[in-house]
């Protein structure tokens, strides 16, 4: 310790001023970096927020648009049948993507492990939905086909497509319910 305040008192002032300076100098510049990181993490946050909100804003849109408001409780199978011609005739929403696919450097300083599993959870979910929607289409375009080549087969064509797209309806279902309960994975939905 003597030596250490020995070597103090011979260095010059102006070395240890210039020392000092550097110091501070290099911890400023990374406080601000800092501060620049932080707000470039809830930029991205936001921004991210924004493009969830609004795909769960047309999601309710759409799917107000498929289910008949008198059938909605109902867990029947002309409910569902109702909904599986509607939801084959009603375009489906271009989900927005840009903020989660574009900014891929963003995702791991900004979200938890758990918001990015949801996120992605939820992505893939209305990715479903418009698999259901296609599935639903050609399901209808097959049953269509073998009607007009065995039209005596009507009935039983019929069936079937009653039968596979009530299925679809409430796998459908599910996931809207399940996106709806959850809402947004990383804002307060008001």
């Amino acid at each position: 310790m003597n030596k250490f305040l020995l070597l103090i008192n011979k260095t010059p002032a102006v070395i240890w001023g210039i020392i000092l300076g550097f110091i501070l100098n290099e911890v400023t510049a990374w406080l601000r970096e800092k501060r620049k990181d932080k707000k470039k993490k809830l930029a991205f946050r936001t921004v991210l927020d924004l493009e969830i909100e609004q795909n769960l804003s047309v999601l309710n849109k759409f799917w107000n648009k498929i289910i008949d408001i008198g059938n909605f409780l109902q867990d029947s199978d002309e409910a569902r049948n109702s909904k599986a011609l509607k939801l084959i005739e009603t375009p489906i929403p271009i989900w927005s993507r840009k903020v989660w696919e574009g900014q891929i450097s963003y995702l791991a300083l900004s979200l938890n492990v758990q918001e990015i599993k949801e996120i992605h959870k939820l992505y893939c979910n209305l990715d479903t939905i418009i698999a259901i929607q296609s599935r639903l289409e050609i399901l209808r375009n097959e049953k269509d086909i073998k009607i007009a080549q065995y039209p005596v087969a009507f009935r039983s064509q019929e069936e079937q497509f009653q039968h596979k797209s009530r299925e679809l309806v409430k796998e459908c279902e599910q996931i809207v319910r399940e996106i709806v309960e959850k809402g947004n994975p990383i804002g307060v939905r008001a």
